[in-house]
């Protein structure tokens, strides 16, 4: 019956999200208009369909983000651009009409293929149950607690990392150059090690705070958890300051999903935004400009600061402009090099020259000097996979986000939990980064992928019943 029902609710969605779409296409004249509208009402009822779900608890710590950045991408930016709308934007928008409609095809299928896979993939029951951790088991301890010394030790050997990244977070210092040299230095062996002892490191500290906090219920052990989480971003490996104190934001969720504590998170959720917020005027003002002149400009400009961080039309428009500089080149070679760009140890087998991103950016500077933009992903889907294939990897990363977060809500122990959520949380936010990154992200994150898999056996064979 419950299947039936989610069917019917799925068939119901497509019909009136097409209905939508074909109606705002023939009333409006203005392509924007009605694309901008379409977005909003599919969205809305998109979310609307899910709220079952979000009210039954069935779904996580990386679906929650997940939805929360395309809430911001199909409903917040087009709200904000039909209320704040630009002429002139509008105007350049139209100059290229080819340009225009692609982007709008390529907008649209995104939206669609990630709303209807999640429909579908909610047609698969689920047996849910509360999260009640249990300790890890000795054998695993003893492991964690070994690594977590290491962690320590390579800080105590290696502090300039601490303090490059504190002066690159909270001043002007910028972090590396952005070449390929820089990336390469940058995601080497040690890297795949420091990050891997790292998250190692917060198992341990999680997992003795919240038993020593269910144990005495003081409150010291939950503060201590959180301010452990907090300073963690200093040991985070990031291009970006927004792209570190995100990280801030997974980590508060992450001990306020252990200890039920909605009041404190709230609190430290609206000192983070700050905080991601007073980092951005940093990094995007200048030493000749006033910070009030700039904050008055950013939000004057929210539309296209918000399209710029979420993949939004103004960069997904570039699309055409890429392919056809891209052309002449096999689209294989660059998928491979796209895919290699920032992965650990293998940066140099990559032609980082013959890249989306090297090409993305020509389009926006007209140089090769800077590459600091984000390709989007489906830019990236058009180039390898042509137009009807180019959500084929939008598609894949919402089934494996959807499919982790399942394992979230079934983990037993911390160390699972935090593992899973670290594995995950990279492709959730596949929509403000891009293929590139996301697999850059996963190459370092391989010594977790290998715990997770060792972790799965041992389940299978009931040593961590």
């Amino acid at each position: 019956m419950l299947y039936k029902k989610k069917i019917i609710e799925m068939n119901i969605f497509i019909l009136t999200s097409v209905f939508i779409l074909i109606f705002n296409t023939y009333f409006y004249k203005d392509e924007l208009v009605a694309l901008n509208l379409s977005s909003i009402l599919v969205t809305f009822i998109f979310f609307f369909t899910e709220l079952k779900e979000i009210r039954t608890k069935k779904i996580g710590i990386l679906r929650y983000l997940f939805y929360f950045i395309l809430l911001i991408r199909y409903l917040l930016i087009p709200f904000i651009k039909i209320i704040l709308g630009d002429i002139n934007e509008n105007i350049i928008y139209k100059e290229n009409k080819e340009s225009l409609m692609l982007a709008i095809v390529l907008y649209y299928s995104e939206m669609f293929t990630v709303f209807i896979t999640i429909k579908i993939l909610e047609l698969k029951k689920w047996n849910y149950k509360d999260i009640e951790f249990i300790k890890s088991r000795k054998c695993v301890k003893m492991f964690i607690y070994f690594s977590s010394i290491w962690f320590v030790i390579i800080i105590i050997k290696h502090k300039e990392i601490i303090l490059d990244n504190i002066e690159f977070i909270l001043f002007q210092k910028k972090l590396g150059d952005g070449t390929l040299d820089y990336i390469s230095k940058k995601n080497n062996y040690s890297t795949i090690i420091f990050d891997y002892f790292r998250i190692l490191f917060i198992s341990v500290i999680t997992e003795k705070c919240f038993f020593k906090y269910k144990k005495t219920f003081k409150i010291k052990y939950k503060i201590l958890n959180y301010l452990i989480l907090v300073l963690n971003i200093f040991f985070i490996n990031g291009y970006s300051r927004q792209s570190i104190l995100v990280y801030l934001i997974i980590n508060l969720a992450i001990v306020r999903w252990i200890y039920d504590d909605k009041k404190m998170f709230k609190i430290l959720l609206i000192v983070s935004m700050l905080l991601i917020l007073l980092v951005t005027f940093i990094k995007m003002s200048n030493v000749n400009e006033n910070f009030f002149e700039y904050a008055k400009s950013f939000t004057n400009n929210l539309t296209k600061n918000l399209e710029v961080y979420f993949g939004g039309m103004k960069n997904i428009l570039k699309a055409n402009e890429v392919g056809i500089l891209l052309e002449g080149y096999n689209k294989l070679f660059i998928f491979k090099n796209d895919l290699f760009s920032y992965f650990p140890l293998l940066t140099r087998i990559s032609d980082y020259n013959k890249t989306t991103i090297v090409y993305f950016n020509y389009t926006i500077y007209k140089h090769f000097i800077y590459q600091d933009q984000i390709v989007p992903m489906i830019l990236q889907g058009y180039i390898y996979f042509g137009i009807y294939l180019s959500s084929l990897l939008s598609i894949l990363y919402t089934i494996i986000i959807l499919y982790l977060d399942k394992l979230v809500l079934k983990s037993e122990n911390i160390l699972e939990f935090i593992l899973i959520i670290y594995l995950g949380f990279p492709l959730s936010i596949f929509m403000m980064t891009n293929n590139t990154i996301v697999f850059g992200a996963l190459g370092i994150r391989s010594g977790i992928i290998i715990i997770l898999i060792a972790i799965i056996l041992l389940k299978k064979t009931k040593e961590l019943k």
